[in-house]
């Protein structure tokens, strides 16, 4: 698919055009060895460049594959997938148990690691990211016969699976320890590299004194993908993708030396492998880059990519070059040829070494030789023989044959048998329930249905009670009107009676005035009448005398 930040519909995007060897993009044509379009699953990819190497694995041989590109273009869905569109780990996983049901004959051993480089540094993703150390050995002392050294990783933990659920189930709970974090282009992008190792040890006739144990490994690397490290705005996210960086420089470095060497095959006139151990990355891949196991690439790449002026030049925008970097990669990966034999890991009884098989035949050997010698001894050799008989049933136990696997197979469906009993009396006891459930349920259907009846009802005459509240506080607030205007008027009925109260206190303090005068002027009346009484009485006196005189 196109990146994020690209469109398809922009005038200046253009599509990679793809053939089944080759891919033409920016006026260049590459060529590769197979070319997967957008319209092909991870099946048609397994079956071209992983399913060769399994099946080197399980006749004693090395080999690896790497998945290569920038940040989101596809790489971890490719070689981890998801339950609805299995990965190369899972179709490697199911095509390794499908060869062990085939090889009835044969018995098998299978040991599964997860391995994360980070910023230089490998931890143990199945052992709570307990730090591994990568160390040159002796290479007859991983069971392998020839010269030269091979890798071991010290600290690695590797897990016994004997089916395919346990391989799968140790992938699933290694990557859920991942480093996964924010970038500048996604909110959880892979910080690490991953590598999923599957060792897997093969023997005929275990047991016998001639029988060979072979011993292949098949890793799956998924390479962080190159990024634009100082647009991350976090310094952690920074450092991380500077390492990240660093690390993929030199393995294109390596692959560049390589794919210009003269193809030769461990003669004098060999050209000399360059330097591959400027970093852990090129360290794990070194065998298989230098030629002594098997080697195979799958690079991803956006389907659309913006590219300016064309040509082998016109790649101007960062999508460009980064196509531009994967396709040169991809081309100089192709053009690496074996510099020497593959070796096959093939040793007999006593050849040395510690993987699962070589103990058992050891053991089944060491057993077979106190048998011989317990024939006829005493109860007490009798008994340490049955303890190591005890011994090489646990070992067994650890082992793999076409035979285990199908009584395993039997057992899982038997238990899974057993599943669909208990899961059907579960459903039956459910359904019942839930019949139970749902009779109380219409009953309480129908218990709702009546209280929503009556909350109608409740309702009415809530709103008729409303309705008359309303025309009540209409009343009330005409009477409070009314009430104001009356004692508005009582106000004033107040005042004008205190007004008239003044006065008719005035009228009275002048009635008194007036009273008090008029007392006043009666007695001077009574006076006036006693003197005009006087008077009277003296004219009547004055004309008695005028009268005696006349």
């Amino acid at each position: 698919p196109p990146l994020d930040d690209e469109s398809t519909e922009e005038a200046n995007c253009e599509q990679l055009e793809t053939s089944p060897q080759a891919i033409t993009w920016a006026g260049r044509t590459y060529a590769f060895d197979r070319v997967f379009g957008p319209a092909d699953d991870t099946g048609a990819v397994f079956d071209a460049a992983v399913d060769p190497l399994v099946l080197r694995a399980m006749e004693g041989y090395e080999s690896a594959l790497f998945a290569y590109g920038h940040t989101g273009t596809g790489k971890t869905h490719t070689v981890f997938g998801d339950e609805s569109s299995p990965g190369l780990a899972r179709l490697a996983t199911a095509r390794l148990f499908a060869l062990i049901r085939e090889r009835a004959s044969v018995t098998f051993a299978i040991r599964v690691s997860l391995m994360e480089l980070l910023e230089e540094k490998a931890c143990d993703l199945l052992h709570a990211r307990a730090p591994v150390v990568f160390r040159s050995a002796a290479a007859g002392s991983g069971g392998g016969a020839g010269g030269g050294r091979t890798l071991a990783f010290h600290g690695l933990r590797e897990v016994t699976a004997t089916s395919e659920g346990q391989v799968l189930e140790a992938v699933v709970a290694g990557l859920g320890q991942r480093a996964v974090a924010a970038n500048y282009r996604h909110a959880s992008s892979s910080r690490s590299h991953v590598v999923l190792r599957l060792v897997v040890e093969a023997a005929h006739r275990l047991g016998d004194a001639d029988a060979a144990v072979t011993c292949g490994a098949f890793a799956l690397v998924d390479l962080a993908g190159s990024e634009s490290a100082m647009a991350n705005a976090r310094p952690a996210a920074a450092s991380q993708g500077i390492a990240i960086n660093r690390s993929l420089l030199f393995l294109r470095q390596a692959v560049k030396a390589l794919s210009t060497a003269p193809a030769v095959g461990g003669g004098d006139g060999a050209a000399p492998v360059p330097s591959l151990r400027n970093s852990l990355l090129t360290r794990l891949l070194e065998s298989p880059l230098s030629g002594t196991s098997g080697l195979a690439m799958v690079c991803t790449l956006p389907a659309f990519g913006r590219a300016l002026g064309g040509g082998e030049g016109g790649a101007a925008t960062a999508s460009g070059r980064h196509i531009v970097d994967s396709l040169d990669f991809s081309v100089s990966v192709s053009a690496v040829r074996p510099r020497g034999e593959e070796r096959r890991n093939v040793g007999g009884a006593g050849a040395a070494g510690s993987g699962e098989l070589r103990r058992l035949h050891e053991l089944l050997l060491e057993l077979q030789a106190e048998r011989d010698a317990a024939a006829g001894a005493s109860e007490g050799l009798r008994d340490q023989m049955a303890d190591f008989e005890r011994l090489v049933a646990e070992q067994q136990a650890r082992t793999v044959t076409a035979e285990t696997l199908v009584e395993a197979e039997r057992a899982t469906a038997a238990q899974a048998a057993r599943a669909r009993d208990e899961a059907r009396q579960r459903s039956e006891a459910l359904e019942a329930q839930l019949r139970a459930e749902e009779a109380q349920r219409a009953a309480a259907h129908a218990a709702l249905d009546g209280a929503r009846t009556r909350l109608a009802a409740e309702e009415v005459r809530a709103a008729d009670l409303e309705g008359k509240l309303g025309a009540a506080a209409q009343e009330g607030d005409r009477l409070r009107g009314e009430l104001e205007a009356v004692e508005e008027r009582l106000g004033a009925a107040h005042e004008a009676v205190r007004d008239r109260q003044e006065a008719l206190g005035v009228l009275r303090a002048d009635l008194a005035a007036r009273e008090a005068e008029l007392s006043g002027r009666a007695a001077q009346v009574v006076e006036r009448e006693a003197e005009l009484q006087q008077l009277g009485e003296a004219r009547s006196r004055l004309e008695a005398q005028l009268r005696e005189r006349e």
